[in-house]
């Protein structure tokens, strides 16, 4: 249902924004800010209204942030952090500036980049349950492993084809990869975590992931405007930073951390051809 809200909302901002372009941009934009802070206000609203589950604290189960970090060689968890924070400082190299090379660069309309933002959404969100359903069986760690893996390959794409409908298949790939990654990182951390401590590592990880994200879209800032033009356009040379560094870290990381909870063993050979309906190792046919 918020997937579906969030499509609808994208699918109007786009519209409206295309509509009212000759009358004013900047009135289009107002309009919509502040659509999105009523939205918002109403949100906090209603959570206002909301009653929190009671915890109970259990002394035991403390432990500080530079406590958490020093347990890296031995905390699969933590190795785990270090891989999806290592993922995400890559990936937001670049992932600011891919707006910025279509609308500025390639001069896309705003009713055509809303396409092109909707196609990657529905991928992602009808993603999700393909993806849940290898996870159960094959486990959440070699779903990560394999979307993961895809995601590393998703920026070098861009530099085949500047053809609206090959960058939005493009889209609706990283869409699907990103469902992939998204979906099992979640669930890993409910398996691999103990309740008492578990609010506390998703704080923890927020916080490194976070900060991983600040980094990674600073550095592109600065490296944005400085790094040498690739086929006409500096933005690419960005995108294929972003790509190797994915690509450098996954394989330093990939291994590093396990799966928690019996599950069937496959390659990620077996797992891709399945996931891609070649080979499925789950049943496909109608309930």
């Amino acid at each position: 249902m918020l997937g579906l809200v969030g499509v609808g909302s994208m699918i109007f901002a786009g519209i409206f924004l295309y509509l009212i372009r000759e009358l004013s941009q900047g009135l289009g934009f107002f309009t919509v800010f502040s659509l999105a802070a009523l939205a918002r206000f109403i949100s906090a609203f209603y959570i206002s209204r909301m009653s929190d589950v009671q915890q109970k604290r259990d002394p035991a189960s403390d432990f500080t942030f530079p406590m958490f970090l020093r347990r890296f060689k031995e905390s699969n968890f933590v190795k785990f952090v270090a891989f999806m924070a290592t993922l995400t400082f890559s990936t937001h190299l670049a992932a600011p500036f891919f707006v910025v090379f279509l609308l500025r660069d390639l001069q896309w309309s705003y009713l055509t980049y809303m396409s092109f933002q909707v196609g990657g959404t529905l991928a992602s969100l009808l993603a999700a349950q393909w993806w849940g359903r290898h996870a159960d069986l094959v486990g959440n760690v070699r779903v990560l492993r394999l979307a993961g893996f895809l995601t590393t390959l998703v920026p070098l794409i861009w530099l085949v084809s500047r053809n609206v409908l090959f960058l939005t298949f493009v889209q609706m790939l990283a869409g699907f990869a990103w469902g992939g990654v998204t979906l099992c990182a979640g669930n890993f951390i409910y398996d691999a975590v103990t309740p008492q401590k578990r609010v506390r590592c998703i704080g923890y990880f927020n916080v490194i992931n976070g900060t991983a994200i600040f980094l990674g879209a600073s550095l592109g800032g600065f490296l944005a405007s400085r790094l040498p033009p690739l086929q006409g356009y500096s933005l690419l040379s960005l995108f294929a930073l972003s790509s190797a560094f994915r690509l450098f870290f996954y394989l330093i990381m990939f291994r590093s951390f396990r799966e928690v909870r019996s599950s069937r063993e496959v390659s990620l050979q077996e797992l891709f051809f399945s996931v891609v309906g070649i080979r499925p190792l789950i049943d496909v046919s109608p309930d």
